[in-house]
């Protein structure tokens, strides 16, 4: 699977290059500027990424220096990520999606890539609030350990977070019960005089399309997986209680 992350992404980081006199600037606090050429900016890696794309124009990049060479970059950008799910749990699964990313032009002499704030890494935003996307709800994101990626030409950092996506399983719920109200009716047909037998055949009949129908339905909306998967035989279970109604019907309308 994968999810999008969008916003701004920002970098801050120290360039003693780039300090300056407040007083020589008109008493400016900062010098802004609309491009970072012939400036070092650091580069970004993502793994796991499936697509990056960066704003341009008015969504484009935005620096800001500091008087004693602090630097803030900032850029608009759309990021998919992949992320391992398993569906076993459905639909009451979570899902913890892996974001890593570093730095691969400097080796961690140079630079260290951290968050800058701990306790947010990927903004207050998306941590404090109760963010939906979707059939998902952002349940927590937290911060994981620097990663230090050791190799024979440097070691490389690296800045990891966990986000923990929780299911919003209203709808499949509605769903199984349902499923098991149609059981009922499938059932409460024995109940129906053996005179009106097309009554009880079509009764029997259209439960198992209904409920074949719910099954496919649900099996369409995964990915091939080679496990079992709660929804699907949970569905299943209530095709067969319905086929077994039929069937138990048929041989006793026979036997009269």
């Amino acid at each position: 699977g994968s999810y999008e992350l969008e916003g701004h992404l920002r970098l801050r980081w120290r360039d003693e290059r780039l300090a300056f006199n407040s007083s020589s600037t008109c008493g400016l606090a900062s010098l802004v500027l609309t491009s970072a050429t012939g400036l070092w900016v650091p580069d970004l890696y993502f793994e796991n990424s499936v697509d990056i794309k960066l704003g341009d124009g008015h969504d484009g990049e935005v620096i800001y220096i500091y008087p004693y060479g602090s630097v803030v970059w900032s850029r608009f950008a759309r990021l998919q990520m992949r992320c391992s799910m398993g569906f076993g749990q459905l639909p009451f699964d979570t899902q913890d999606c892996l974001f890593l990313s570093g730095i691969w032009s400097d080796t961690a002499a140079d630079v260290m890539l951290t968050w800058h704030d701990p306790a947010a890494p990927l903004g207050s935003y998306i941590s404090k609030f109760d963010t939906v996307a979707g059939e998902w709800r952002v349940g927590d994101v937290r911060r994981g350990e620097n990663v230090l990626d050791v190799y024979l030409a440097g070691n490389y950092s690296f800045t990891k977070a966990c986000i923990k996506l929780e299911r919003l399983s209203a709808m499949y719920v509605m769903q199984m019960g349902l499923a098991c109200l149609i059981v009922l009716l499938s059932y409460l047909g024995s109940w129906i005089n053996p005179k009106h037998a097309p009554g009880r055949i079509a009764l029997g009949v259209i439960s198992v399309l209904i409920l074949t129908n719910n099954y496919y339905s649900v099996y369409s909306s995964l990915p091939n997986v080679a496990y079992r998967v709660f929804m699907m035989d949970f569905m299943l279970g209530a095709l067969v209680f319905n086929v077994v109604a039929f069937v138990s019907y048929t041989v006793t309308n026979f036997a009269i």
